[in-house]
């Protein structure tokens, strides 16, 4: 028995709440499809053909749902969660950045190169592609 069947005999047997969605974690998109044509080939098809329906079942990826599980343990709300990883990033390397020069931290220097060095992944900012006459405001017309 493939793991696949194994999820379809586990989907398949009789729910508590039958209207409650299932939750099956995937890695990927293309797994959620693969999956979700394989139940139906299964899940409500008659004895002789694959006609069934795979339906009131949720794919997310497994981030999505340890930071749902996270938020419902803490009380904290997953649209202002400060950690997550698309809020967090420049707050932290700006930590980082004030930090570079301690003597305490070489092996970060090290690794980031020396203080003040431009970094590939650094916020866009409104001055980029500027020339310093212009950031100066030198040879504006007034």
């Amino acid at each position: 028995m493939s793991r696949a069947d194994a999820l379809v005999d586990a989907l398949a047997s009789t729910l508590i709440d039958p209207l409650a969605p299932e939750g099956v974690d995937v890695p990927a998109h293309g797994v959620e499809r693969w999956l979700t044509q394989r139940l139906s080939t299964v899940l409500g098809a008659s004895p002789v053909r694959q006609d069934g329906v795979c339906a009131n079942v949720e794919f997310p990826f497994p981030g999505r749902r340890v930071g749902g599980e996270f938020a419902a343990a803490t009380d904290v709300d997953p649209d202002s969660d400060p950690w997550l990883p698309e809020r967090s990033v420049w707050p932290l390397l700006s930590v980082v950045d004030e930090y570079l020069d301690d003597p305490s931290m070489p092996a970060l220097a090290g690794h980031l190169g020396a203080a003040g060095a431009e970094r590939a992944g650094r916020p866009p900012s409104a001055s980029d592609g500027l020339s310093e006459p212009e950031l100066s405001g030198a040879g504006v017309n007034s």
